[in-house]
């Protein structure tokens, strides 16, 4: 990781190099005329900028980028150097060294624009092209065809080194406003920086050059504080980069179409007006067609992502996000299609199914082991149905399988190998599903009573399959406890009040058929409680009592290990627990304790005190009853005791509650 701050060597060795800096621009701006004391100053702002750039070059990332840069700013400098002690006319070695750092600047900064900018989009980076281009046009205008009319007259040469510097200058520019567009302008502080540095050079060599070609240059002018400034400003940003993080995004934004419009319409209306005005040169107007050109292609370039999105966002929105398989929607088009265009002598079979033991699995590992498992039953699925029929998945845990039939042709085939796809079997876990099909005739009937009928089916399948396997594992659990002590377990009456009271308090029917399954099992830990412990005649000690009080977890464990009587193990394991909270095992108090089981607590308290027990003989259910009424709001939910009592009331046999 890279650190937030420089290290302290290098900004003091910047803050020493302001001071050179300073005095020179001092100098140049209260004096005309070369000295020593400004030859000093600007190659010891250069030689530091150029040793603190070739130091950057050794340290953190991205090494071979700045290795390239701070070679250019060497030769550069070089080129200062051999221009300062043979200074001659004409063309000369020093042009060669100058000419090097726009050679190996302007490819080391697009390789690094490319690295700090992986999130741009590619309009953006068109808009950056276009950008460019414009630019490129009125450098072109003000640096190149000077640059031209300078060189008349001369050799080849000359002219080919005239055409190099204004030609570096303009790329220059243009990468810097091409990186600033592309990115919108959240640029981090290095490139920032940089750009300053690129802007300050190319500025200062072009009316250098103009100044030169005119003959109306001066040396020692103010104007050469450009460079030194543009040096210390290249160094600086590399610097910079060290404190940052190489792999930042710059933008991801969605880009207006104006921008490119206005950068291209705005670079041929300036080309054009001083064409007109001075005869623009050819370059200049080839360059800014080129960017309105540029426009059409960007123009194009947003018309594909355009169409790409609307693509992406039709396939998104008839696709299950977490399967890949068509969702809901996608259903109901391709079943209303079906229905419509199939002929009489083929059928729609709809196959809908509900996975069962889900939602104890997603409680159980979690929401993404849900999701993966989910993905994992819809890849079997549409692999099994594929290429005859179409898989779906309807949302939640539902899952769907669309064919085209003959008529009279058995599909029992495809549906068992739909169901067997949709079964998955682990250590302590079963998914399994119940479904429901139907057959329909081609323009008989509308897609939405088929998905009725179908849904109907189902759930009609499910709540059987549901309720034969609860009451299977729920009958074998109080056989075996009966059998250790016969009347151990609540009898039938109990469980039959206690299911018409969860109807009382609103319960589903699912909930509904845990509560009655809880209240029958709802003792069976006491099959690890010693015979003698529980029909001890007097009342048990401290150490005896908290080891009967474990019956609750011992029965949680005993109904979990059949996932049919998951939901069940939970009630039993809170059935003891009081509304005041002096409950156990868990301490739970009020709304914190599942309302099946505070169901059950008062239905236990009500069997036990009608029921015989060795220390004493039944109490009669009207003063049970009023027992349970004056303990409400302390053992009792006060809801769960009315119920309770409206429940006794419906019963012949039963006292009313006394108002």
């Amino acid at each position: 990781m890279h650190p937030t701050r420089l290290p302290a060597p290098v900004r003091c060795a910047f803050a020493a190099l302001l001071v050179p800096l300073a005095a020179y621009v001092g100098l140049l701006a209260t004096a005309r005329g070369e000295g020593t004391p400004q030859d000093v100053l600007y190659f010891t702002v250069m030689g530091g900028a150029c040793v603190l750039a070739a130091t950057r070059a050794f340290v953190g990332q991205d090494r071979a980028v700045w290795g390239l840069l701070a070679s250019a700013m060497i030769l550069w400098e070089a080129g200062d150097v051999w221009w300062e002690l043979a200074d001659l006319p004409g063309v000369s070695p020093a042009d060669a060294l100058y000419l090097a750092f726009y050679a190996l600047a302007i490819p080391a900064l697009v390789l690094l624009l490319r690295r700090r900018a992986t999130g741009t989009l590619a309009t953006l980076w068109a808009d950056g092209w276009v950008a460019s281009l414009g630019v490129a046009s009125a450098a072109a205008y003000f640096f190149v065809e000077p640059a031209l009319e300078g060189s008349r007259g001369g050799s080849m040469q000359e002219l080919l080194v005239n055409l190099a510097y204004p030609i570096g200058d303009t790329l220059l520019l243009a990468l810097v406003v091409g990186a600033i567009v592309a990115t919108r302008g959240r640029m981090q502080r290095s490139w920032a920086a940089m750009c300053v540095a690129l802007v300050a050079m190319a500025v200062s060599d072009g009316i250098y050059l103009n100044l030169s070609w005119s003959g109306s240059y001066t040396d020692g002018s103010l104007l050469e504080a450009g460079w030194a400034v543009a040096a210390l400003c290249l160094a600086w940003s590399m610097w910079l980069s060290y404190a940052e993080p190489a792999e930042r995004r710059m933008t991801t934004d969605r880009a207006p179409i104006v921008w490119p419009v206005l950068w291209g319409g705005g670079s041929l209306t300036l080309v054009a007006v001083l064409g007109i005005a001075d005869g623009a040169h050819p370059i200049s107007i080839g360059l800014a067609v080129a960017g309105v050109l540029s426009v059409f292609g960007r123009l194009m370039l947003t018309d594909a992502q355009n169409r790409r999105l609307v693509r992406a966002a039709s396939l998104q929105a008839l696709t299950d996000p977490v399967t890949g398989l068509g969702n809901h929607r996608a259903l109901t088009g391709d079943l209303k299609t079906a229905l419509d265009t199939t002929s009489r002598e083929r059928r729609v079979l709809l196959a809908l199914y509900d996975l069962n033991g889900f939602k104890d699995y997603n409680d159980r590992f979690g929401h993404p082991a849900g999701d993966a498992l989910l993905a994992r039953l819809g890849t079997r699925l549409r692999d099994v149905a594929a290429p005859a029929a179409r898989a779906y998945r309807m949302g939640g845990d539902e899952f769907c399988v669309l064919a085209i039939v003959d008529a009279g042709v058995e599909h029992g085939l495809l549906l068992a190998r739909a169901h067997q796809a949709l079964t998955e079997q682990g250590d302590g876990f079963t998914v399994g599903a119940a479904g429901g099909h139907v057959v329909a005739e081609p323009g008989a009937t509308t897609a939405s009573a088929v998905l009725r009928t179908a849904d109907g089916r189902m759930y009609a399948s499910k709540r059987s399959a549901r309720s034969s396997s609860l009451q299977q594992a729920a009958d074998v659990l109080a056989a075996a406890a009966r059998e250790r002590e016969p009347g151990a377990l609540g009898d039938d009456r109990i469980a039959r009040l206690a299911e018409r009271t969860a109807r009382e308090l609103g319960m589903d029917e699912e909930g509904v058929a845990h509560v009655h399954h809880a209240a029958r099992l709802h003792d069976v830990g006491k099959l690890a409680v010693p015979a003698d412990l529980l029909a001890k005649p007097g009342p048990l000690d401290a150490a005896e009592l908290e080891f009967v009080r474990t019956h609750t977890l011992v029965g949680e464990r005993i109904a979990g290990a059949a996932p049919a009587l998951a939901p069940v193990a939970r009630l039993i394991r809170s059935s003891h627990e009081r509304w005041d909270g002096g409950g156990y095992p868990d301490g739970l108090a009020a709304e914190e304790i599942p309302l099946g089981a505070r169901v059950v607590f008062a239905f236990d308290a009500f069997a036990a005190m009608t029921s015989d027990r060795a220390w004493r003989r039944a109490m009669r259910e009207r003063d049970a009853l009023a027992e349970l009424v004056r303990n409400a709001g302390t053992q009792f939910d006060p809801a769960v005791v009315l119920a309770l009592a409206r429940a006794l009331a419906r019963e012949d046999d039963a006292p009313a509650l006394a108002a």
